[in-house]
């Protein structure tokens, strides 16, 4: 059976461009809750192969409830890199759920 993915938009990108201009298309990014951060507890982080932070899941996202409300992770690769209106690189992942926790990561600003 073929795995179920969906497309996912990430926000924040506009603060994170250096390390998004070492991504793409097809890079596997990992998800992580991301614990302390001042601006949202139930931030979910996007980061880079190399580990760097490229954006957050947004918070009316289905990833959220899945992560917070089923304790279940998403496995996500680098789908869409396009200059949007503001004139940064806008990312959207692929995104498919797995069966194992969702690792959690200290807010690292």
């Amino acid at each position: 059976m073929t795995e179920r993915t969906y497309s996912v938009g990430v926000v924040g990108e506009q603060n994170y461009q250096a390390a998004i201009s070492l991504c793409k298309v097809g890079d596997r990014v990992a998800l992580f809750h991301e614990i302390g951060n001042p601006h949202d507890e139930d931030a979910i982080v996007v980061l880079s192969r190399a580990g760097h932070t490229i954006g957050y899941i947004p918070r009316d996202c289905f990833v959220q409830q899945v992560v917070h409300d089923q304790g279940r992770a998403c496995a996500a690769i680098i789908q869409k890199l396009t200059i949007g209106k503001r004139d940064f690189v806008e990312i959207v992942l692929e995104v498919s759920i797995v069966d194992v926790e969702t690792g959690t990561i200290p807010y690292r600003r």
